[in-house]
């Protein structure tokens, strides 16, 4: 997808004067800064990552491609990111019409 003019490198980068995008990529010390200061103390940039591995498990993904962009090594490590532990919304008795 292409956003501001860049097709391809990393989400989170530093803005110049004018706001210009540049292509250095913010540390992970910026992007908790960034998180905690529009969504609170109790939010931090692991919370983005957990949240991006809950939504693609609800789209359907597989571990192998939600893997692939986390790099994450096992599935055992999705399973611990995803917030899916209400049994009763997310069980696959369910997707068997049970």
């Amino acid at each position: 997808m292409r956003q501001l003019g860049r097709e391809a490198g990393p989400v989170f980068v530093s803005l110049r004067k004018g706001e210009r995008l540049t292509q250095a990529r913010l540390s992970d010390k910026s992007v908790n800064a960034v998180v905690q200061r529009y969504l609170g103390p109790s939010y931090s940039a692991h919370s983005l990552r957990a949240s991006f591995v809950t939504v693609a498990k609800l789209a359907g993904a597989d571990d192998s491609e939600i893997m692939n962009q986390t790099k994450h090594k096992t599935s055992a490590m999705i399973r611990r990111y995803s917030r899916l532990d209400d049994v009763r919304r997310h069980n696959a008795a369910q997707k068997l019409g049970l």
